[in-house]
């Protein structure tokens, strides 16, 4: 606790042994029980005197300013460290330091896109299902223009007209709600029930803060109109190949 003494053994860089008395003027929580179980800070200078350090560090932790430029700032920083003849000093990022997080996160965004893909053929078959069955119980309608002289081609176009627009009206209000749902979150957090422990173990916040990607956000409905289009074109060519008589006999 607050005045208490604790008893610090090591090794200095010189090899000797290094000991010291520290008296505790504050506790911390770092949200991590396992660097909250073996992690300590002191002054940088008592730090120097009892392990022999002078006025050396042996390590020098940097922090960005965006995750993106990670790969940038440290080949910045490696061109530094050789023009500066410190050659002898290691760059690692927290990758390299901690692997473990790295593969959890590429875990979970590989589970995420099977989850995404996954989505996209329940939405595209089901839009293309609906379709279908519309062009099915329109073969009257399709036989009566076609007696009426419009072209094949013309029907297709109107087909595929519908199709796009049908599928327009249901992404806009996704994109604009979904944009929305994240826009909140970013503001107000999102915590998820249950992970409390996980994000301590990955020294990770409670609440997480979402950020609106235009790219992300536009890609799930891009992906989805292409690939229901692609699935509704060769159905509404066969439209080509309607008979005016056979169709309107059919649906009587």
């Amino acid at each position: 606790t607050v005045g208490d003494e604790l008893t610090v053994l090591g090794q200095g860089a010189d090899g000797s042994m290094a000991a010291t008395i520290l008296q505790i003027i504050g506790v911390f929580e770092s949200g991590s029980p396992l660097l909250d179980g073996n992690l300590i800070q002191i002054p940088l200078t008592t730090l120097q005197e009892n392990f022999a350090l002078t006025t050396q560090a042996h390590r020098i932790v940097v922090q960005g300013e965006q995750f993106n430029n990670l790969a940038e700032e440290q080949r910045q920083l490696d061109e530094w460290l050789q023009s500066a003849a410190y050659r002898d000093l290691a760059i690692l990022s927290w990758e390299d330091l901690n692997p473990g997080l790295r593969e959890s996160i590429e875990l979970d965004l590989i589970s995420g896109w099977l989850f995404f893909l996954s989505l996209i053929v329940i939405v595209a078959f089901g839009v293309l299902n609906t379709f279908l069955m519309s062009l099915l119980e329109r073969r009257r309608e399709f036989g009566l223009l076609l007696s009426l002289g419009m072209t094949g081609n013309k029907i297709v176009l109107l087909t595929l007209l519908e199709a796009i627009g049908l599928l327009v009206i249901g992404i806009i209000p996704g994109v604009l709600i979904g944009g929305g749902v994240i826009l909140y979150f970013h503001k107000n957090g999102l915590s998820v029930p249950g992970s409390e422990e996980i994000n301590k173990l990955w020294n990770l916040p409670m609440e997480l803060y979402p950020e609106l990607s235009l790219s992300y956000l536009m890609v799930g409905p891009i992906v989805v109109l292409s690939v229901t289009l692609l699935l509704v074109i060769p159905f509404s060519i066969r439209l080509r190949r309607l008979e005016p008589v056979e169709a309107l006999g059919s649906a009587l």
